[in-house]
């Protein structure tokens, strides 16, 4: 996950108009803001079990295992 994910992520986050576990509510508020990339990841489902661990732990787990 980038830099630019999680700052996306944030954004979606701090505006407050989604639940951030529930990732339909997520994509739609990002498309809105234009936050094209956060969408376009959401799409795959490997990508929401990272999405939900982000947002559960604060980690990416594919950080670790890339280091």
């Amino acid at each position: 996950m980038t830099d630019k994910l999680k700052a996306q992520i944030e954004q979606v986050r701090r505006s407050g108009k989604a639940n951030m576990l529930d990732t339909n509510a997520v994509q739609y508020y990002a498309n809105e803001m234009n936050l094209h990339e956060l969408v376009v990841y959401l799409i795959d489902q490997p990508n929401r079990k990272r999405y939900f661990n982000y947002i559960l732990t604060g980690e990416d787990p594919a950080e670790e295992t890339e280091a």
